[in-house]
């Protein structure tokens, strides 16, 4: 015999299970004074050359302009690949050195639990539902 009602959702499975968090859920936990990481040297090349890859082909997409990029990216020669990843591991050593100086003072200055930013939640709403309105002729309403 079929059911007439849907499978639960599996994550509802998996917020009663303790399993995966939502990504709402990981986006809030971010430190916003963590260090960022830094851009590959593909990414560090991509900034300099995604105008003229959009030049040279009008009206292209954004995921033909990225399927371009790395055509490009993977026909350059090493000399000239050479400079970005140069560039890009100064940048690494630069977070690497940040992050550890971050990390070292998170041990010394834990951040409290209520410093993290609540995720907004997409059902919550400022606006009263239509059946949440209540008439003018309601009990309510006399003080």
């Amino acid at each position: 015999e079929r059911r007439s009602s849907p499978k639960p959702r599996k994550e509802a499975n998996r917020k009663e299970a303790g399993g995966k968090k939502t990504k709402a859920q990981r986006k809030a936990e971010r430190d916003p004074n963590k260090p960022k990481k830094p851009p590959t040297a593909y990414f560090l090349w991509l900034g300099v050359n995604r105008a003229d890859i959009k030049d040279k082909n009008p009206g292209i997409t954004v995921t033909e302009i990225a399927k371009k990029a790395g055509e490009m990216w993977r026909s350059l020669d090493s000399d000239e690949k050479q400079e970005y990843e140069s560039k890009a591991n100064k940048m690494k050593e630069e977070y690497n050195t940040a992050i550890v100086e971050y990390n070292k003072n998170l041990a010394q200055n834990p951040r409290p639990v209520s410093s993290i930013p609540k995720a907004k939640s997409s059902k919550s709403s400022s606006k009263p539902s239509s059946t949440a309105y209540k008439s003018s002729s309601s009990s309510e309403s006399s003080d």
